[in-house]
C-alpha cells in the first residue's frame, strides 16, 4: 500500500477509487475497489460515498447508461470475502440530490467498549 500512499499524496487525496464496466447482465454492472490506506484503510469494502461520486459523474459525463431518477449498481469487496451491493439512484432532476443504498454480508461482529 506504500505505493497508493505515494500516490494520493502526490495528488492530494484522501483514497482511490477504481472502477470498470461489468457485463450489463451481471448485478453490480460496475465493480470498484477503494483504497484509502493514507487514512488507515487499505482498502473499503463499500463506499457508499465514493460510489455515489462516480455515478454523478459517469452520468454528467455520459458514461452512464442510467438517466435522471435512474440507478446506478455498483459491486465492491467480492475480493476482500465482504460482498457488497451499492445502488445509487441519480436525482429526479437538477438541483435534487441522489439516493445511496445496497445490501451487505455481516462476515465478523465486535463490539468496542470506550
Amino acid at each position: 500500500m506504500n505505493s497508493v500512499n505515494q500516490l494520493c499524496q502526490k495528488m492530494g487525496v484522501v483514497g482511490i477509487h477504481i472502477f470498470h464496466f461489468n457485463k450489463p447482465d451481471v448485478a453490480g454492472s460496475i465493480k470498484v475497489r477503494h483504497f484509502a490506506s493514507s487514512v488507515g484503510v487499505d482498502e473499503d469494502c463499500g463506499s457508499g460515498t465514493s460510489n455515489c461520486a462516480l455515478a454523478c459523474a459517469l452520468h454528467e459525463s455520459g458514461r452512464s447508461e442510467a438517466g435522471l431518477g435512474e440507478t446506478v449498481l455498483f459491486s465492491q469487496g467480492d475480493n476482500l470475502g465482504s460482498p457488497c451491493r451499492l445502488t445509487v439512484r441519480l436525482p429526479q432532476e437538477t438541483g435534487e440530490v441522489p439516493w445511496v443504498g445496497g445490501t451487505y454480508t455481516v462476515v465478523k461482529r465486535h463490539i468496542a467498549e470506550v
